[in-house]
C-alpha cells in the first residue's frame, strides 16, 4: 500500500517531501497521486475521457485514481505518464535538496496487488541522470507493459535472477551481471524465478 507521505506541486509533479522524523521511505498517498494526475489533465485541457482512452483504462477508473480512490497498477501508471506526457519518475514525492539519499527514506512508488517497487536512489528526476532500484517479487512480469524512451539505459542485478527482454531478444541477467542498452529499444522485465530479485538500473537522461 501506498502509506507515507509526498507531495505534488503546482505543476501536477512531485514536490518535495519528507518523513516527519526524517526517515523511513517516501511514497506519494492515493490522495496525491490522485492531485497530480487531475492537475497534470488539467494543465494540458484533456478530458478525463481522452485520457482513459490513450492510457488504456476506464472513465470511471480514472475518475476514481484522481479522486485518491485505490492504487494504480504498473501497467496503470506507466499509461498515465503516457496519456499525460510525463515520466513515470514524476509521480515520486521526491525529497530534494543536496545530493545525498539516505538508504532509510528513498523516494519510492509501489504498485496495486503487487510487490513489485522501484525506489528513486537519485535526489530527484529533474537531472541529467536517473538511478533506481527495482524489487521484481518472485513470478513477476512486466510484459503488459513495453517501455521505450529516450536516452541510454544501464543495469545490474544485485540479488536473484531476472530476465530483460530488449526486442525480439530476452537476456538472463543473474547477480553480478549487467547490460548497457538503447532506451529507444522496446524493453521490459520479468522475474521467472521462485525468489524476489532487486535490480539497479541507471539511466540518462532519466526519462522512464
Amino acid at each position: 500500500m501506498i502509506d507515507t507521505p509526498g507531495g505534488g506541486s503546482a505543476d501536477g509533479s512531485a514536490r518535495d517531501a519528507s518523513p516527519a522524523d526524517g526517515r523511513g521511505p517516501i511514497v506519494p498517498t492515493p490522495e496525491q497521486l490522485g492531485a497530480m494526475f487531475a492537475s497534470l489533465r488539467s494543465l494540458r485541457g484533456l478530458t478525463l475521457a481522452e485520457v482513459a482512452s490513450i492510457a488504456g483504462i476506464s472513465v470511471g477508473h480514472l475518475s476514481q485514481l484522481e479522486r485518491g480512490i485505490g492504487n494504480p497498477s504498473y501497467a496503470t501508471l506507466v499509461g498515465l505518464s503516457t496519456a499525460l506526457g510525463v515520466p513515470v519518475g514524476s509521480f515520486f514525492a521526491v525529497a530534494s535538496g543536496s545530493g545525498l539519499v539516505r538508504a532509510d527514506a528513498r523516494s519510492t512508488l509501489r504498485v496495486a496487488s503487487s510487490d513489485y517497487m522501484i525506489e528513486l536512489l537519485t535526489p530527484n528526476t529533474s537531472g541529467r541522470l536517473g538511478a533506481y532500484l527495482a524489487h521484481l517479487p518472485p513470478h513477476w512480469s512486466g510484459e503488459d507493459v513495453h517501455l521505450v524512451h529516450e536516452g541510454e539505459e544501464w543495469c545490474m542485478t544485485l540479488e536473484g535472477t531476472v530476465q530483460l527482454h530488449l526486442d525480439d531478444e530476452t537476456h538472463e541477467l543473474r547477480v553480478g551481471d549487467a547490460f548497457t542498452w538503447n532506451a529507444t529499444r522496446t524493453h521490459w522485465w520479468s522475474n521467472a524465478t521462485s525468489t524476489p530479485a532487486q535490480v539497479l538500473t541507471v539511466m540518462t537522461p532519466p526519462s522512464f
